[in-house]
């Protein structure tokens, strides 16, 4: 085993009373890694995505509301074709939860798609110039008043 041990070290050149020769950055001074590149941000902002997000889930809201308009109205043709009173009371019971069910959809996709909106053109607004919104909201005589210039 020692002769092979010898011999690997001879077929390396490694002897062992000599040293090894030192490292080619030994003493100097480390090198200093490059200043990484800034991020380009070429993707959209986060302002243009929260807007499409909340234009899609507008548009679902509104669907899933037209949807369950329907059902109303076929609770409404159950109820006027039921032949005792209980049944026309749950036909009717049921049109008038899924009418209420109908209206709180729509208002829902109204203010989401709004807010999506909103955000996009605020996130297009400012590509184009860095002036702040001025808003304000006061009394006024039949509830609160929105002035602002856009």
């Amino acid at each position: 085993m020692a002769d092979l041990v010898d011999s690997l070290e001879v077929s390396l050149g490694v002897k062992e009373d000599e040293p090894l020769p030192p490292e080619p950055n030994e003493g100097a001074p480390p090198e200093q890694e490059p200043e990484p590149e800034p991020e380009t941000n070429e993707g959209p902002s986060p302002m243009a995505v929260g807007g499409y997000a909340l234009l899609g889930t507008g548009a679902a809201a509104l669907v899933t509301g037209i949807v369950v308009q329907v059902l109303a109205g076929s609770a409404q043709n159950d109820a006027e074709e039921a032949t005792s009173y209980d049944s026309f009371k749950a036909d009717r019971n049921s049109m008038d939860k899924r009418q209420t069910g109908a209206i709180v959809l729509y208002v829902t996709a109204g203010i989401l798609a709004g807010t999506g909106a909103l955000l996009l053109g605020l996130d297009n607004r400012k590509d184009e110039s860095e002036e702040p919104l001025e808003v304000s909201v006061a009394p006024g005589p039949t509830g609160l008043v929105l002035n602002g210039e856009f």
